[in-house]
């Protein structure tokens, strides 16, 4: 994964809870991971993605993405919850309905960040 930064919370676990982003075009930035090892619901998620909208703004970035599969609904009021707005995509990963149509198989969660 070139390019790929990390945010972590070294919480005493094996592995750490951690954020992993890389730049985008056009000012953008894009989750590419989240994992909280520890426990969930503790803010821990939340405290990450703050801190990538700190730094993303303060270089001028100027929106941050991230892409889920579109059953994935603890992923969904996660992002929704911190104010992205949910684009659906058509095929993303290839997935057909019974007809062989293309279906929504992914939400992109797209957050425009205001300046400091």
């Amino acid at each position: 994964m070139d390019g790929v930064r990390s945010i972590t919370r070294p919480r005493g676990l094996a592995k750490p809870d951690h954020l992993q982003y890389r730049e985008g075009s056009g000012g953008t930035v894009e989750i590419w991971d989240i994992v909280v090892w520890s426990e969930r619901r503790q803010g821990i998620g939340r405290s990450m993605v703050e801190e990538l909208f700190t730094a993303c703004r303060s270089v001028g970035v100027r929106r941050v993405y991230a892409i889920a599969r579109a059953e994935n609904r603890i992923a969904g009021e996660f992002y929704e919850a911190m104010g992205f707005r949910s684009v659906p995509l058509f095929d993303f990963y290839g997935v057909r309905d019974e007809h062989g149509r293309s279906t929504v198989d992914a939400i992109m969660y797209v957050r425009d960040l205001e300046k400091l």
